[in-house]
């Protein structure tokens, strides 16, 4: 069916699925009112082409559309389609884990932290901010890393396909950011 305007959706979920096409106009909102269960957002895109998508704890967007879930919804997917995608995640801190899966093409990841101490762990499968968990799958083929302005801890598990370039931002408190290598990577 088209999707037009807001729609919402706040009952007892176990699974809802968008496809993201020519059908998809203004923004959606997913509410899980239920106390148990697991419920999932499956977002599909049917681009063929390259996507931008913003990514954060709460929220979807790739261009104008916006598609939003509560605390409720525990498991998101985003399933890119062909092309070079570019993925920028806003980190939260929501117990969540929202998987990246794409088809093909050249998949690029910004994973900005907070502007909090943030622990963040990288590495080729999946990128993690405290208890949010994003897992990458195999499609990438480079990973930026913004610490923001607090005094972070970055681990970078080192990847023979997977390029990651860390910056720790700023910290206004001392020591500043940690930066660990796990692995046999090579730092430029």
């Amino acid at each position: 069916r088209n999707v037009t305007g807001v729609q919402t959706c706040a009952l007892p979920i176990y699974s809802v699925t968008v496809t993201l096409g020519t059908t998809v106009v203004g923004d959606i909102s997913v509410q899980d009112t239920a106390a148990t269960g697991i419920d999932s957002l499956t977002i599909n895109d049917q681009a063929g082409a390259a996507s931008t998508f913003t990514v954060s704890s709460s929220q979807i967007s790739k261009g104008s559309i916006d598609i939003s879930f509560d605390s409720g919804v525990e498991n998101v997917t985003l399933a890119g389609a062909d092309g070079n995608d570019n993925y920028t995640i806003n980190a939260g801190n929501a117990n969540r884990t929202v998987a990246l899966t794409d088809a093909s093409g050249t998949e690029n990841i910004m994973l900005n932290g907070t502007a909090a101490a943030d622990v963040i762990r990288v590495s080729e499968s999946s990128l993690q901010v405290g208890n949010e968990t994003y897992t990458t799958g195999t499609a990438l083929e480079h990973v930026t890393v913004n610490g923001g302005n607090g005094a972070d801890m970055i681990s970078v598990t080192s990847s023979t396909t997977v390029p990651f370039t860390i910056n720790g931002g700023s910290p206004t408190t001392l020591p500043g950011d940690t930066l660990e290598l796990l692995g046999n990577g090579t730092i430029n």
